[in-house]
């Protein structure tokens, strides 16, 4: 039954993986204020939250905040944090967009597969955290439905 299960991309990667651990550290590195003055500073687009007042204070955010954040994130912080977590940003939301397709053909399983093994390898720029207790990539999964999917 476990096989048939899919993990739910709120928990697992808005709330999880960037909720309780990359954004902490994103604000972190970057400098609260400086962060919270650049996302007041992002014009309003449809589909994404507007931030006037910044991010640093929000409390209970949904998963709209979450994807408005993380999509907002990299050109706030892009300068102000280490090239490497740059990058380990930018592969975490390549997985994010491919998760949140409701439906793959094996190229898109594929592509997600080799992106878990990239962001999986760019972690240890994280490595200083004590805190940092990603959740195991369950890329043999991925390959065993990429598998089934090919039998069909």
């Amino acid at each position: 039954i476990h096989s048939a299960v899919t993990p739910d991309p709120i928990h697992a990667i808005y709330i999880g993986i960037f909720g309780y651990h990359l954004w902490g550290c994103e604000k972190r590195d970057a400098g609260v204020d400086t962060v919270d003055s650049r996302f007041a500073l992002v014009p309003n687009y449809p589909g994404f939250n507007h931030y006037s007042k910044g991010v640093s204070s929000l409390s209970q955010l949904t998963k709209k905040d979450f994807k408005s954040i993380m999509m907002q994130l990299l050109p706030c912080v892009v300068d102000l944090v280490l090239r490497e977590v740059t990058i380990c940003l930018c592969t975490f939301l390549d997985i994010a967009m491919l998760v949140s397709n409701t439906s793959h053909i094996c190229t898109s399983l594929d592509s997600l597969e080799g992106k878990l093994v990239e962001f999986d390898s760019q972690l240890d720029v994280f490595q200083r955290e004590k805190d940092m207790n990603f959740p195991k990539m369950h890329i043999e999964l991925l390959s065993e439905g990429n598998k089934e999917i090919q039998r069909i």
